[in-house]
């Protein structure tokens, strides 16, 4: 990025990486172990110093075109629900514009 001069990276990862509370949140990462393992590598590499980034961890993705969105910085917004792919494109479009959760992880959720 810095060779590049690249400013900002935004991206998406997994939801399944904010800490597990219920069942199914436990349950679901050791079902695939390297999704998860991948995704905290990248954010790692992401969170480098000096970059400027926001990654935004979803919920299950939907083909749908809703664009409504809740979140949370942090943490996934309780009673997560599926989210489509239009909405997360519409937070990091929005994001771009406005720069409101820089160097943050924010959980999004439908």
């Amino acid at each position: 990025m810095r060779r590049s001069n690249v400013e900002r990276l935004m991206v998406t990862s997994s939801a399944l990486l904010f800490p597990a509370d219920g069942l199914l949140a436990r349950i679901l990462p050791r079902l695939v172990p390297k999704v998860v393992s991948e995704a905290q590598r990248i954010e790692d590499l992401i969170r480098a110093p000096g970059l400027d980034w926001t990654i935004a961890r979803t919920s299950f993705l939907t083909n749908d075109n809703a664009t409504g969105y809740r979140l949370a910085s942090g943490a996934l917004p309780e009673r997560a629900g599926a989210i489509s792919r239009a909405a997360v494109a519409h937070f990091l479009l929005t994001e771009a514009k406005r720069s409101a959760y820089r160097r943050q992880v924010v959980g999004l959720c439908g």
